[in-house]
């Protein structure tokens, strides 16, 4: 008996974490097509082979600061005064280093 229980308590929380996951996608995907963004902030990412220092030099060189380093590849950056998101964003994408 103790054994089901486990498995039902088991496939219980799988169950609840696929489900939060979901809610958790779902929100993001809305938001993204909403167009919401935090304003003078964009999230870069950069290629693979691609070293943080040359990621924070990309940055400086396009008048940003990197906020914060969210993960090995990818930089929370504020605008340079008087830039908008979409030209930080053309900027970036033009830009060979960056994904």
């Amino acid at each position: 008996m103790k054994i089901r229980s486990i498995g039902y308590t088991l496939r219980a929380g799988v169950l609840i974490v696929m489900f939060l996951s979901l809610s958790q996608a779902a929100i993001a995907a809305s938001t993204f097509a909403s167009g919401e963004y935090v304003p003078g902030e964009v999230l870069v990412k950069f290629k693979p082979t691609v070293s943080a220092q040359a990621g924070i030099a990309t940055v400086s060189a396009m008048g940003g600061s990197v906020q914060a380093q969210l993960n090995r590849n990818v930089m929370q950056v504020k605008l340079g005064a008087g830039k908008t998101v979409a030209e930080t964003l053309a900027s970036y994408s033009n830009d060979p280093s960056v994904e």
